[in-house]
């Protein structure tokens, strides 16, 4: 099968790693809480600045050493596998009977005629193309219906609105009858390389396919563009919690994938397995992707990305449309986890869903661990032991320890995110509207977590119309959002002035005292610092957003962006033609337009 060698090398990789990780905290943490224990007990104050000093340097330091070995490793990896695919493509030849596709290009009040005509020029010509549209709104119904007529595209419609892309492939493909051998499904707002359908077919088609159980094969989306900075401020929220997993497939193609919503080319031959268990092909509630993926898994089927193909998704939404998403994946994904995971222990997909469930809470509670649990538990020990609170050495280097994290966690972010596209200013800005968001929306998610796991109360997400009383309730969400901004920023305020007179009328004196002291200022100075920081780079989104992003913004320039992208990777494929003088220019099927 393609890439097992990488893969196996990346998943050995990732396992040494996590083990290295563990070992290297604990002990990072032991040495930091030994240096406040020996201060402590003897008193010595140079100890303090020994330990602030250890924590600024060694914490960073490692994460800073394992970024830059981790990124060289897998960058090492994945040029490697460029030409393997390279090769592979070359050499395999797409036989001339049982390979027509069927492109359906899915929309949803989001029509963009310049991403559409693009893709119509794809290098392979047996391809026949269609509009499957399941718009709400009636201009945009009209808009489409007129472009298809013009350039004479299929068209294809409920007759109205469909609650996803997968209501309406379910009945196109039941009434087209399937007459076709490949069906590639893309969003509106994707664009995907003009090369894609030919070498993915060559994929499909290769003798390195021994097992014949490649169903579907994602391009490689390299980016997340948007119209609008202020449109896109919840989008780190929505990448780490929720693509957190597919992240790190973009990074790295050597993890067996789902299909991703952006793009893929299916197999028919996966259908038909999927439809045998009288299973719809695709969901018609939500998240499609991983429904069909999840069946066609069951089935023994397998995914690859085409690294030879980008593909860019023009991402345009709004914090509260992310919202609504996160919560309906833990939904699904519970759900499919809890029906079958008592059938088969040996299902790779479901133990992957399940593994899959837990990475979307686990950087929740890592975060959470490091900033506020081990500095507030030391703190408590410290505070314990000690007759008073005045001595300022005693919790000024957990303050210390605790900003020095947060700085290396947001640097680790700026500097080590490959999927950003955007400049300093918009990273940093939108890194710290992250933690607002956690901050605020957090509670929510886990009510929502323990609700669908534990009591199987799933929430309904499938009408897509947008009624006017959902969009009162919108309005509703936002100004709830402030309030919960505004109500932490004044309780932080009240605790912190409460400590502070405490501290100065001298309250806080007996180990009691001093406990309910450390507790106060926990809950005073972790707040306080992310919210007002969060408040202020809502400000600041609020005000750049109309100075970054382009008033002038269309399609063509998303498409040149594209292009320079293509011209990078055409460097690697002449590098190849160099490598390999064998090969005729008349079979150099790979170009750009």
């Amino acid at each position: 099968m393609f890439q097992i060698k990488a893969r196996d090398k990346i998943n050995k990789f990732n396992f040494v790693k996590k083990i290295v990780n563990i070992f290297s905290l604990l002990i990072l943490s032991v040495i930091t809480t030994s240096l406040l224990f020996a201060f402590l007990i003897t008193g010595n104050k140079h100890l303090v600045f020994i330990n602030v000093l250890f924590s600024s340097l060694a914490i960073p330091g490692y994460f800073l050493i394992q970024s830059i070995w981790t990124t060289l490793y897998k960058d090492y990896l994945w040029r490697k596998t460029k030409y393997e695919f390279l090769e592979i493509v070359h050499k395999t030849k797409i036989p001339e009977k049982n390979n027509k596709v069927v492109f359906v290009y899915t929309t949803h009040d989001d029509f963009f005629e310049s991403r559409f005509l693009q893709v119509t020029k794809q290098t392979y010509k047996n391809i026949e193309y269609w509009i499957s549209d399941g718009s709400e709104k009636k201009h945009n119904i009209k808009r489409v219906e007129e472009f298809a007529k013009k350039h004479n595209i299929n068209y294809f419609s409920l007759g109205r609105p469909s609650i996803n892309k997968g209501d309406n492939l379910n009945t196109f493909i039941l009434k087209s009858g399937a007459k076709f051998d490949y069906i590639v499904i893309m969003d509106a707002d994707v664009h995907v390389d003009i090369n894609f359908v030919e070498t993915s077919l060559k994929l499909f088609n290769s003798e390195n396919n021994k097992s014949k159980k490649l169903g579907y094969i994602s391009p490689c989306v390299f980016n997340y563009g948007s119209k609008s900075l202020f449109s896109n401020w919840g989008r780190n929220f929505f990448g780490v919690f929720q693509c957190l997993a597919e992240q790190i497939r973009f990074f790295s193609p050597f993890d067996r994938t789902e299909l991703f919503g952006a793009c893929a080319i299916i197999k028919k031959e996966m259908l038909v397995d999927i439809n045998k268990n009288k299973k719809p092909l695709f969901s018609e509630g939500c998240l499609e992707d991983v429904y069909t993926s999840w069946f066609g898994c069951k089935q023994g089927w397998n995914g690859v990305i085409n690294v030879l193909s980008n593909c860019s998704e023009m991402f345009d939404r709004t914090i509260f449309a992310l919202h609504k998403r996160l919560l309906r994946i833990y939904d699904w994904t519970v759900k499919y986890t809890k029906e079958n995971k008592f059938k088969n222990y040996q299902e790779r997909y479901e133990n992957r869903e399940m593994i899959d469930f837990l990475i979307v809470i686990l950087p929740i509670i890592l975060i959470f661990v490091i900033l506020v649990v081990l500095p507030a538990v030391s703190s408590l020990f410290l505070i314990f032991f000690s007759e008073t609170i005045s001595n300022i050495y005693l919790w000024l280097p957990q303050l210390v320890f605790l900003s020095v994290i947060t700085i290396s966690f947001l640097f680790y972010y700026l500097y080590f995110n490959h999927y950003s596209q955007k400049g300093i200013v918009y990273r940093i800005c939108s890194l710290i509207t992250f933690f607002l968001i956690i901050i605020t929306l957090l509670p929510e998610y886990v009510k929502h977590f323990i609700n669908s796991y534990f009591f199987s109360k799933y929430s309904d997400f499938t009408p897509s119309i947008k009624t006017d009383k959902q969009a009162q309730n919108e309005k509703k969400l936002i100004y709830l959002l402030r309030f919960k901004i505004l109500l932490v920023i004044a309780t932080s305020i009240l605790i912190f002035l409460l400590v502070f007179f405490g501290i100065k009328s001298g309250m806080f004196i007996n180990p009691k005292q001093n406990i309910l002291f450390c507790i106060l200022f926990w809950i005073a100075i972790y707040p306080l610092g992310f919210m007002w920081l969060s408040s202020i780079a809502y400000i600041i989104l609020a005000i750049t957003s109309k100075i970054i992003s382009n008033p002038n913004y269309n399609d063509e320039d998303e498409l040149k962006n594209i292009c320079l992208e293509s011209m990078k990777f055409e460097k690697t494929i002449n590098k190849f033609y160099l490598d390999h003088p064998e090969i005729k220019k008349s079979e150099r099927l790979i170009k750009y337009e």
